[in-house]
């Protein structure tokens, strides 16, 4: 799965693999979960973009999972103990 401000932008913005520790298949239940450390979150800085996930076979075969628009909201909820 990659991010990108658009279709055509050569610049990744994210990157989630089963390699990077991104992403973790769950065998035969069929799940999927993607995820990203805060401390890495915090250093994005765009306000929208795109996205697609695929799925690569053994025999290379890809096929697109999911597709579509990402939006960034910065988060509002901070820490204001003493």
């Amino acid at each position: 799965m990659q991010i990108r401000r658009n279709y055509t932008s050569d610049h990744v913005i994210a990157e989630f693999t089963t390699e990077n520790g991104k992403i973790t298949l769950g065998g035969v239940a069929g799940t999927i979960v993607i995820e990203m450390a805060a401390t890495e979150t915090a250093q994005l800085k765009f306000s929208e973009g795109v996205y697609d996930l695929e799925m690569v076979a053994q025999d290379g075969f890809v096929t697109r999972l999911l597709q579509g628009k990402v939006t960034l909201a910065p988060e509002a909820t901070r820490d204001v103990s003493p």
